[in-house]
């Protein structure tokens, strides 16, 4: 972080072009290390209806200079699909869900080159069966980031949910 001094004025008549400047000196602050914060979402193996399947989100800070805390991530999936009420993502994540989106937040700031995984665990219903999933990840950006571009991503998943089978037999 640098700070710059001066620029104001301190006399009576302002000079040109400046007619608008404060009186008196101005500080600014300039992040020298500004973050880059992106986030990925994992392909899950298999996806079962009626099974919990681990979906693991990275976030990641790819610049050199630390982020802020608190760090907060979204996770939003296919209708259908369902999460816990609330949850620890692992690694400082505390997760709520609401309809079909997850919230979880790190107190803890993400250093430069440094990645936290979120594990959330989702469960697709039988309107999920034969079906491909989406889902929409954003982690929120921070004051100075150098580019909210790669803040949000999407995957569609390669494996397919698959339907369990029952089979019951009675008697000999």
């Amino acid at each position: 972080t640098a700070t710059v001094s001066g620029g104001g004025s301190n006399g009576i008549v302002s000079s040109a072009p400046c007619s608008t400047c404060p009186v008196g000196p101005t500080t600014s602050t300039v992040q020298s290390n500004p973050v880059d914060m992106t986030i990925s979402i994992a392909q899950p193996a298999s996806l079962t209806v009626g099974q919990a399947t681990n979906v693991s989100v990275t976030v990641s800070n790819l610049s050199s200079g630390n982020s802020t805390a608190p760090v907060t991530a979204t996770l939003s999936f296919s209708n259908g699909v369902t999460a816990p009420a609330s949850f620890n993502g692992g690694n400082g994540w505390s997760c709520t869900t609401t309809s079909n989106q997850v919230t979880c937040t790190n107190p803890t700031a993400i250093n430069g080159n440094q990645s936290s995984v979120i594990t959330v665990p989702v469960t697709p219903s039988t309107s999920n069966a034969g079906q491909s999933l989406l889902f929409l990840a954003n982690v929120a950006s921070m004051v100075g980031e150098s580019n909210l571009s790669n803040n949000s991503s999407f995957l569609f998943t390669n494996a397919i949910v698959q339907s369990t089978d029952l089979i019951i037999s009675l008697g000999p």
